[in-house]
């Protein structure tokens, strides 16, 4: 019986973590989208584009190696390092930026961690109650990772098709209606 179990919690982790690195290739290809909302955020010139983009491709082969060299070690342990590696990410760009650009910058890392803690804290309650054992918690940090992937991933498809089916002058108007929203949220 418990050989059984030993081996079905085997499999189950085995294909979350084959889930994962798919989806986090899948993501991690979107990054171009993100990386054109921020150039429009901030106000970013063509240099400081292309230097960021840099910082992400090397920000992603860096946690990519961490989820690669540690997948035996503790799954709680290999999540501190990445938001480690994420923050000093999130400090590098800080370096590309001018001052205006870092303060919005730092309001847009905000307001994204306040989402982020809300929802976490939501699920980390319901974890703490269940009595969950090391690898039902990684299997739950990584479907929620699979999820957080999927969305980015689906929110690209959308905008990719929407801009085959909308007409230019379409397109336009979407943006600037996106940019008004934007500069409500912003106030």
């Amino acid at each position: 019986m418990n050989i059984k179990r030993i081996n079905a919690t085997a499999i189950a982790l085995t294909t979350a973590l084959l889930l994962s690195a798919m989806v986090w290739t899948s993501a991690m290809a979107s990054e171009t989208p993100r990386l054109d909302r921020m150039a429009e955020f901030l106000s970013l010139s063509d240099d400081q584009t292309e230097t960021i983009a840099g910082l992400f491709e090397a920000h992603r082969g860096r946690i990519d190696a961490l989820r690669g060299s540690n997948s035996d070690e503790d799954p709680w342990a290999l999540r501190e390092e990445i938001r480690a590696e994420r923050q000093a990410l999130a400090e590098e760009i800080g370096m590309v930026l001018n001052e205006e650009q870092r303060a919005r910058f730092q309001q847009f890392q905000d307001r994204q961690r306040e989402r982020r803690r809300s929802r976490e804290a939501r699920i980390m309650r319901a974890i703490q109650q269940l009595d969950l054992s090391t690898d039902q918690r990684y299997a739950i940090q990584t479907l929620i990772e699979t999820q957080r992937a999927e969305r980015l991933a689906q929110r690209a498809a959308f905008r990719d098709e929407l801009q085959t089916i909308l007409t230019a002058e379409q397109l336009a108007e979407l943006q600037s209606m996106r940019e008004n929203r934007r500069e409500r949220r912003n106030r």
